[in-house]
């Protein structure tokens, strides 16, 4: 056990930055985590490289850490920006990004920015058996801490890549994909049959932006009540259950 009461210790400047800085998290290849629950939820099936903690009592499953590092209530603030952080944080090695070979259903995410929305997206990717999650330029980190946190540690289990519309359509092609995009003038989830697919949503203002050089078709999802659409996130994870099953 290590203890560090210093705000100026590099570590902790390492924590800081990995909580701030996406692109300093790519070169690190580490995140980190803040929360017991969050933190357990990865624990499970992850190793972490340290738990850091404000008391040691706070420690959970520190069997399963590298090493664990005792910090103080100041030290917390620093890295998490909050003012009543919960006590515990945890560094782990970010998942590698694999460019997907063998996929039935693939979901895509065309610059949605907002963390929570992409977490809960992913959470329901992972809980409806879907195989990856492919990220077009523009959409939010999925390491992001919130959108780990709103996943639930599916983050870790779910495959993920990043890339361009060609990459993506070399994808879709290479797997024999339908390329389907959630969008109010489509179809509803009924018409598509499809055992294979890649279910594209949106940016959260402004919806998908498909080249029109890609075959693609829409689905929407109809609605009696006054509202006109849905939360991004919401709508994303009722489709996602909805097309489960055509595999």
């Amino acid at each position: 056990m290590k203890e560090i009461t210093s705000l100026q210790h590099p570590l902790v400047k390492h924590w800081a930055k990995l909580q701030s800085d996406s692109a300093y998290r790519k070169s690190e290849r580490a995140l980190l985590l803040e929360g017991k629950n969050c933190i357990q939820d990865v624990l499970r099936s992850h190793r972490a490289k340290a738990l850091i903690v404000s008391h040691t009592d706070k420690a959970i499953q520190s069997d399963r850490a590298d090493e664990l590092i005792v910090v103080t209530e100041a030290i917390l603030k620093k890295i998490t920006q909050v003012e009543s952080p919960e006590g515990i944080l945890a560094e782990f090695a970010l998942p590698e990004m694999k460019p997907f070979d063998k996929v039935v259903r693939l979901l895509v995410s065309d610059r949605i920015q907002d963390p929570g929305n992409l977490g809960t997206l992913i959470r329901s990717a992972l809980a409806f058996g879907w195989d990856g999650l492919f990220l077009l330029p523009g959409s939010c980190d999925p390491f992001n801490s919130k959108a780990v946190r709103a996943a639930k540690g599916a983050t870790f289990d779910l495959a993920l890549f990043s890339g361009t519309w060609d990459d993506l359509h070399g994808v879709v092609k290479k797997n024999g994909l339908e390329l389907i995009v959630a969008d109010l003038a489509g179809k509803p989830p009924t018409h598509f049959v499809k055992e294979k697919m890649a279910l594209v949503l949106g940016n959260e203002a402004n919806g998908a932006t498909v080249p029109d050089t890609i075959p693609h078709a829409r689905v929407k999802l109809a609605m009696q009540g006054p509202m006109e659409s849905l939360n991004v996130a919401v709508a994303g994870s009722i489709l996602l259950y909805l097309f489960q099953g055509h595999a």
